[in-house]
């Protein structure tokens, strides 16, 4: 039973990293597009 528990814990903190990183990902890529674009323009 405590073993459920903690990989129900787990998976919501690896979820929750996993969302993290995306989020990281997704915001350095859209300040590097946004620089590139003042670069070019």
């Amino acid at each position: 039973m405590y073993a459920h528990r903690w990989n129900e814990i787990d998976n919501a903190i690896l979820s929750a990293e996993v969302k993290h990183f995306f989020t990281l990902n997704s915001l350095i890529d859209g300040s590097l597009t946004s620089s590139t674009k003042k670069i070019q323009y």
